[in-house]
């Protein structure tokens, strides 16, 4: 009884815990709407993934969706971007976003 206690407590708290660490160039990179980039350029496209379930268990939608956008504004640094759009659906931990660089 006392295991299924602590393994319940564990699940409950590695599947709450943060995994992405926004960077602090990231921090520069918004994410925005398709209409709030309607004057910037694309500069590129990027994939972030992570896992979306921890030891069997899934990890909350809104979690996922925000380390998903802090991968993409990490990852928008490297192409000169200042913003990100999601482009899909989140699946399976993994979503694509276009960088852009805005004035």
């Amino acid at each position: 009884m006392i295991r299924k206690v602590i393994l319940v407590l564990l699940c409950l708290t590695i599947s709450s815990c943060t995994w992405v660490r926004l960077t602090k160039d990231g921090e520069t990179v918004s994410v925005k709407t398709q209409e709030e980039v309607s004057d910037c350029k694309r500069v590129a496209k990027t994939n972030a993934t992570l896992r979306s379930k921890v030891l069997g268990i899934e990890r909350s939608e809104e979690k996922v969706k925000l380390e998903l956008e802090t991968l993409a504004r990490n990852a928008a640094v490297e192409y000169g971007g200042n913003a990100v759009v999601p482009i899909t659906e989140i699946t399976d931990g993994a979503q694509s976003f276009a960088v852009y660089k805005c004035k």
